[in-house]
C-alpha cells in the first residue's frame, strides 16, 4: 500500500482523547496481527485500521455546556445511519438506550425509546446486556440503525457483551437469522469487527460456536448454504467467518456482481478485493464509501475511490457523503489524498471539511500545497490560501 514520504504530524487532540470498549485489547486483539504501518497518519490510527476502523465507535468526553438530550435526538432521526465514528459519552449513552427500545411503524420513537434518550448516565454492564437482548428481540421493522447499534454498545459496555450476546441469540433464536431479514444481516456484518478486537483464543471460541450454528443450519438445506436466500442473516455469515471462500460462496452479489458490502471481511487477499471492487464499479445511488477497502485491497482500491468521489451521494443530502469521504479517505497516509482534498476543496459539497483538513494534518499537506500554489488557475489560488492557515 503506497504511502506518503511527507513528515506525519502529530496526534489530533481530540484522537489521543478518545477511548472506546472497541479498545480494550489493543495491540493485544487478533486484528493487531494485520497492522500495516504507515498506512495511517499515527501509529494509533494504524492500529485502528487494522482493528476495523472505521466500522468502530469511539468515545470521548462532552464538550462543556453540551446538550446531550438534544444533540442525542438529532442523531437518531438522521437518514441515512450517522457517520461519524467519535461520539461524546453521553450522547452515545442517550442513543444506545433509544435504539433499543425501537421504533413504532412507520417511524415514530417508542415511548420506551423516548424514556432511554431521556435517561443520563452510564450503561453498565448488566443494563448493556438487558438492551442488547430487548434490540434482537423486536421485529426488524421496528429496528433503526441495526448495524449501528452492536458498534456502540460495544463502545460503552465491551466487546464481549456484545459478541456473547449475538452467539448466544444465533444458537438459542436461531430461526430469526434464517429468513428473509435485511436489518439482521446488517447486524452480522459486525460481528467480524468485533472478533478482530477479542484476544485470538477468545475469538476462536467465538469463530467456533458461530460456525457450529452456520454449518449446522447449512446440512438441513439439500445444497448448504449455497441454497439460501441473499437475504438470509446466516448467510452473511459465512464471509464473516471464512473470508475469500466465504465471500465467493455466499457474498452479497446483486446483478451478479460482490457487493463491497461482502468484502470488508476478506483479510487474506488483496487482489481479490481489489478486483471485485474493480468489477462491482461506481457507487450506486445507496453506495458509501469505505476506507476498510482500501486497507484490505491496497492501492488500486484508492485509485477506484479517488476516481469515483463524485458519485458518492447516498441520502439526500450529498454534503453528508462528501463530508465522509473526507472523513474516511482523508484518515490514509497516500500521496493521492492531498489532490483528492484539493478537488474536493474547490468542487464538493464538503468543501469546509476538506478545506479543515490540510489544517488539521498540515505537515503532511504541506509539500503538496507548495507545489500546487506554484501552478495556475483556481486550484493554485486555493493552494495559495491554504497554505496561509498552517502554522
Amino acid at each position: 500500500m503506497a504511502t506518503s514520504k511527507t513528515k506525519k504530524r502529530a496526534p489530533e487532540k481530540t484522537a489521543a482523547k478518545a477511548d472506546s470498549g472497541a479498545l480494550k485489547h489493543g495491540a493485544k486483539a487478533a486484528g493487531a496481527a494485520q497492522l500495516e504501518k504507515g498506512f495511517a497518519h499515527t501509529a494509533e490510527q494504524d492500529l485502528l485500521f487494522a482493528l476495523g476502523w472505521p466500522h468502530m465507535v469511539l468515545l470521548q468526553d462532552d464538550a462543556e455546556g453540551a446538550d446531550p438530550l438534544a444533540a442525542a435526538d438529532a442523531i437518531v432521526l438522521e437518514y441515512p445511519e450517522p457517520s461519524q465514528r467519535v461520539w461524546p459519552r453521553e450522547v452515545a449513552n442517550r442513543v444506545v438506550r433509544a435504539l433499543a427500545g425501537g421504533w413504532d411503524h412507520p417511524g415514530q420513537m417508542s415511548k420506551v425509546a423516548r424514556q432511554g434518550i431521556e435517561t443520563a448516565g452510564p450503561v453498565s454492564k448488566a443494563e448493556g446486556s438487558k438492551l442488547l437482548e430487548t434490540f434482537l428481540s423486536m421485529r426488524s421493522v421496528f429496528m433503526r440503525y441495526p448495524g449501528l447499534f452492536p458498534l456502540l454498545l460495544e463502545a460503552v459496555c465491551g466487546t464481549e457483551l456484545v459478541i456473547e450476546g449475538l452467539t448466544a441469540d444465533f444458537e438459542n433464536n436461531t430461526e430469526n437469522w434464517t429468513k428473509h431479514d435485511i436489518p439482521r444481516c446488517d447486524i452480522v456484518n459486525q460481528i467480524g469487527f468485533l472478533l478482530l478486537r477479542l484476544p485470538k483464543s477468545q475469538a476462536a471460541k467465538y469463530r467456533k460456536r458461530l460456525s457450529a450454528v452456520l454449518d449446522g443450519f447449512a446440512k438441513t438445506r439439500p445444497d448448504g448454504i449455497a441454497s439460501v436466500g441473499a437475504t438470509y442473516p446466516i448467510k452473511w455469515l459465512d464471509p464473516v467467518l471464512n473470508g475469500k471462500a466465504g465471500a465467493e460462496r455466499s457474498g452479497y452479489a446483486p446483478g451478479g456482481k460482490l457487493s463491497p458490502v461482502s468484502l470488508v471481511h476478506v483479510c487474506d487477499d488483496p487482489a481479490f478485493v481489489l478486483a471485485s471492487v474493480k468489477a462491482s464499479g461506481p457507487p450506486d445511488a445507496s453506495g458509501e464509501v469505505d476506507a476498510r477497502l482500501t486497507f484490505l485491497g491496497g492501492q488500486g482500491v484508492l485509485d477506484l475511490e479517488v476516481s469515483w468521489w463524485k458519485k458518492y451521494k447516498r441520502g439526500p443530502k450529498p454534503a453528508a457523503a462528501h463530508a465522509r469521504v473526507v472523513q474516511q479517505l482523508g484518515a490514509i497516509s497516500s500521496d493521492k489524498i492531498p489532490p483528492l482534498m484539493l478537488d474536493m476543496a474547490l468542487a464538493s459539497k464538503a468543501k469546509k471539511a476538506a478545506s479543515d483538513w490540510f489544517v488539521e494534518h498540515a505537515d503532511f499537506a504541506r509539500p503538496f500545497l507548495e507545489q500546487a500554489a506554484a501552478g495556475a488557475g483556481k486550484p493554485a489560488a486555493l493552494a495559495t490560501k491554504l497554505l496561509k492557515k498552517l502554522k
